[in-house]
């Protein structure tokens, strides 16, 4: 019962939520369809009672200029044309009557062969031909009353204008000519300016054949007359009072009120803009929102905050399992993080004080192969072996941390590809086959040979890891133009080597296939990978210029994809050189770590040069500025001071140009640092043939130079 007590209320509950929220919402749209109405209505109110202003203001206008054209030709009635031309008092009248009317811009007397006869605003009447206007041609062809033209522009003053004119009729009826005032649509946009409320408003005088006297906001597209298809055209045909239509003169969707201006042939309308009506709805609309929701999250708290108290218990003991769970994950990640981090930072310094200590090994032993007699072979073989194991760990040390130095090649995949599988065939049990198809026509490619190696068989053993029964691995190439509006393969464009490698293996499961590439991501077993290898593959690829991508379906193996950069094809060997005849006479050796000092010292006198050391780097500018002279300088990079051997070599470079410089370290980071600035560089632990040819090689570089002081210094 007590079960059933409490579903009961969860399920009340739960419906008092979803009633806190759609209650709220309900009234909310009602109220805003409800102010939209109004809204809508109003302005229609607020557009027939101003259209009614305009309306009165038209018809005073047209009435005023109409009494005018009256008044005209009780003054001239009984003159002839004549006469009328040469009257200045006729002049006169109507320059006094055009200023008593604030509207109009002139007023004229068109006499019947259509030349101005008299005018308001000049005398003598200049030879004007008005015969072409449209109100002469309509009086001439027998259209009496009054004639609301079309807008014009004054041929004397420039205006905009239109004419409001009547024919004069002689006594036996026929034409006799045409009274006309001109009254400006400047006077009529100014009132429309003033009587708009809102810039998106508009008002429109206009005739019944849609002809446009005036209009605010001004037409700027340069059509003048409606369309039959225009709202105010289909109102005046139908007899409607109220159309809403998107403007044909500037495309702004408005409500119209539309009047016709007394029994003349002009309608005025105003438009409200519905944009306008629209912002102020949303302002409404805003306020109710805010009733609205604030009785909603009410509703809802109140609701929420009794089903919480059911459900508290339950769900504060799974907040917490999920909080446990959730800690271990975020602190497991973060140790491995940190150690790896660690290690990164840990293997710099490993490798350059390994390397240095390697580095006084391997310059002892090749000193006593030269001094200890027979019987001695087998240890100073030992001690090599046991130098060069060092030096490979300090390699794979560095590789693991992505701190190599890059040396990018041209490399032809022909032979490259085949002697990888011949690498890794020991690691793949017999139920596994490699096979390889690399065509002929397939371009060289341009990427660090280690890396591609180390690349390639990364893949192949998480493929065979993939394979427990055993299957095929393929590994093919083509050439491939690359689109850069393709996403897959990071945009890139060019020519390319597509480098895959297919198995048909177990596969990868959907939700794991973003993931691969992330470092520490792995879906093996404890202890079965460290989740490094595609993300060596993925940084190998970004760091050469290229891409990788991966295709895999579960039961139905993985292919991955190395998009590799077309290079062009690699140059033939050289032979190797010979170190010169006669090696630098002089030596300044800049080197901080005593031992090694020692052991590069009796390699270098070994090779008959003579040494002189410095422990570091302003020791040896100082040796140099007091004139010192020497043909080299051989220089540690990573050494304690403000001055390290790149910073120095630099300096060497400005103050004596043509003195040959070679730089040496175990430290990865400082010789890429020392690649980008082009100074030769000699890598920890060497032997002397190395050592000899990287003094040939920099002796070559500089032009065989020696110790001179720059003359820009």
């Amino acid at each position: 019962m007590q079960g059933r007590s409490i579903g009961g209320a969860i399920r009340l509950l739960h419906v008092l939520l979803v009633l806190s929220i759609v209650g709220p919402l309900t009234i909310f749209a009602f109220a805003s369809w409800y102010d939209w109405r109004e809204t809508y209505d109003r302005s229609i109110l607020q557009a027939s009672r101003t259209v009614q202003i305009l309306r009165e203001h038209a018809l005073k206008v047209f009435e005023a200029n109409e009494f005018a054209i009256d008044q005209v030709g009780d003054r001239i009635q009984g003159l002839d044309w004549p006469a009328i031309r040469r009257s200045e008092d006729v002049h006169r009248y109507l320059a006094r009557l055009a200023r008593h009317q604030r509207s109009v811009s002139s007023i004229l007397l068109i006499a019947p062969d259509g030349k101005a006869a008299s005018m308001s605003s000049m005398f003598p009447v200049p030879d004007v031909d008005m015969s072409d206007r449209a109100f002469f041609i309509a009086a001439k062809n027998g259209e009496l009353g009054t004639h609301i033209g079309e807008p014009i522009t004054g041929r004397l003053t420039g205006a905009h204008l239109v004419v409001i004119s009547r024919p004069r009729v002689a006594a036996d009826g026929k034409f006799n000519g045409v009274i006309a005032v001109a009254v400006s649509l400047d006077r009529f946009s100014d009132f429309y300016r003033d009587i708009t409320s809102v810039a998106e408003n508009s008002v429109t005088l206009g005739r019944t054949d849609g002809a446009v006297l005036a209009r605010e906001p001004p037409i700027t597209t340069g059509a003048s007359k409606l369309t039959p298809a225009s709202g105010f055209m289909r109102s005046i045909r139908t007899g409607g009072t109220v159309y809403r239509t998107i403007g044909e003169l500037d495309g702004i969707e408005r409500v119209h009120s539309i009047v016709p201006v007394g029994n003349y042939p002009v309608y005025v309308s105003y438009g409200v803009s519905v944009t306008a009506m629209r912002k102020q709805w949303l302002l409404d609309v805003l306020l109710f929102g805010a009733f609205a929701t604030s009785a909603a999250i009410a509703l809802f708290a109140v609701s929420l905050l009794a089903l919480r108290r059911v459900r508290n218990e339950q769900r504060l003991t799974r907040q917490w399992q999920e909080e446990v769970q959730r800690r271990e994950s975020a602190e497991a990640a973060l140790r491995q993080t940190q150690k790896m981090e660690a290690l990164g930072q840990l293997t710099g310094g490993v490798a350059h004080d390994f390397n240095n200590m390697l580095m006084v090994i391997g310059g002892n032993v090749e000193m006593l192969k030269k001094k200890v007699g027979p019987g001695a072979e087998r240890q100073i073989a030992a001690i090599e072996h046991a130098a060069h194991s060092g030096e490979a760990l300090t390699r794979k040390l560095l590789a693991f941390s992505r701190r190599r130095l890059v040396q990018s090649r041209a490399i032809e995949l022909g032979p490259f590809v085949p002697k990888v599988a011949d690498l890794v065939k020991p690691s793949l049990p017999p139920e596994i086959e490699l096979t390889i198809d690399i065509p002929a026509d397939v371009w060289p490619v341009q990427a660090d040979a280690d890396d591609l190696e180390l690349s390639l068989v990364n893949i192949v053993l998480n493929a065979r890891d993939a394979m427990p029964d055993g299957g095929i691995v393929t590994i093919a190439a083509c050439n491939r133009t690359l689109d850069p509006a393709d996403a897959n393969t990071d945009r890139l464009a060019g020519d390319f080597v597509a480098l895959s490698i297919r198995d048909n293996g177990t596969g990868i499961a959907g939700e794991h296939l973003s993931r691969v590439f992330e470092p520490f991501f792995t879906t093996k077993e404890v202890g079965r990978g460290t989740g490094l290898g595609l993300s060596q593959v993925y940084g190998f690829a970004k760091q050469n210029g290229g891409a990788v991508t991966i295709d895999s379906e579960p039961g139905k193996g993985t292919t991955v994809m190395l998009f590799l950069r077309r290079s062009e094809p690699p140059a033939p060997e050289a032979p190797p050189r010979a170190a010169p005849i006669t090696p630098p006479g002089k030596v300044l050796l800049v080197e901080d770590n005593g031992d090694v000092a020692e052991a590069t010292t009796a390699m270098l006198q070994s090779l008959g040069c003579r040494v002189k050391h410095a422990n570091g780097a302003e020791p040896a500018l100082e040796m140099l500025a007091s004139g010192e002279k020497v043909d080299l300088v051989f220089s540690d990079i990573v050494m304690p001071g403000g001055i390290d051997g790149v910073a120095l070599a630099r300096v060497l470079r400005g103050r004596y140009a043509a003195l040959p410089v070679l730089l040496t370290t175990g430290y990865s980071d400082a010789a890429q640092k020392a690649a980008v600035e082009m100074f030769p560089i000699l890598l920890k632990p060497y032997s002397i043939d190395a050592l000899r040819q990287a003094l040939a090689d920099a002796v070559g570089a500089a032009g065989g130079g020696s110790h001179k002081e720059n003359p820009k210094e």
